[in-house]
Order: C-alpha cells, then structure tokens, then sequence
C-alpha cells in the first residue's frame, strides 16, 4: 500500500537527484517535483499525527466513562457505597475547587510563559510552563544543577 514511508523514499530520491544539469526549466520542474513531493509528505504525516491525537483523547474519555462507571457500581455493596455516597457529598465542593484552581492554575502557567518563556525553557511554550506548574505543585521540579533532575 501507499504509506508515509513511500513518500520519504520519493522525497529522498528526488533530494538525491537534484543534479544542476539540464536547462533551467528542467531544473525548476525537477525542484517543483521535490518540493511538491515534500509539501504532500508533510500534509500526510501532520494527518497521521492528528489521527493520533484524535486516537489518544477517545481512549482518556473511554477511560474516565469505565472509571465513572465502576465508581457508579461501588453503589450496589452497602461497603463500598461509603465511596460513591462521599464523592456524591464532596461534588459540589470539588466542581468548585476545579472551577477556582483551573484559571489560578492556568494565569500562574500564562504568566510564567510570559516573564520566563525567553528565558528558561521549562517556560518556553503554554504546554511547557502547565507541565513545570504541575511538576512545581508536586515539589519534583529542581530550581539548580545542570539537568535539574531528581538526585539517584
């Protein structure tokens, strides 16, 4: 079948033939073919990459609907219902804690990413500066030594 690989190989191919012989016209129609090749390549992996995206967020929701749903059976032993009734209890203060946290959270990340960003790259990006914020709440982030990683 036609895969990506497929792609690379003509893309390669057409980088590995780009001699200067021929008339100019041969030479632009040779590089509009590579860069064609290149630009349809690229097309095809960033929609292999959304494919997978789209993939990884169906399997986190299904995971939290089997997640939901066993917590929802915990109801049937008196035992275990203990579980459900307090999370049944503890809901609206937990809606509020996500409601309060999630834009502190995510105004503390834009604002590291916006003093920091240039400077260190643990803040460079959004993604990065929630993941440091994340790592910073767990008290695993280390502020000094050259890779900043926990001591073995």
């Amino acid at each position: 079948g036609n895969t990506i690989l497929d792609g690379f190989d003509q893309l390669i191919a057409g980088f590995m033939s780009g001699s200067k012989q021929g008339t100019p016209e041969e030479i632009v129609a040779r590089v509009d073919g590579v860069l064609a090749t290149f630009f349809r390549v690229q097309q095809e992996v960033l929609s292999a990459v959304n494919l997978e995206y789209i993939r990884q967020l169906a399997v986190c929701f299904l995971v939290i609907v089997v997640v939901g749903r066993f917590t929802l059976f915990f109801r049937v032993h008196p035992r275990t219902a203990v579980v459900t009734t307090a999370l049944t209890t503890a809901a609206d203060d937990l809606w509020h804690l996500v409601i309060v946290f999630a834009p502190v959270v995510m105004g503390l990340a834009w604002l590291g990413n916006f003093a920091l960003g240039s400077m260190e790259s643990d803040f460079a990006t959004l993604y990065a500066s929630l993941y440091t914020s994340f790592r910073l709440f767990l008290t695993d982030y280390f502020f000094v030594g050259p890779e900043r990683e926990r001591p073995k």
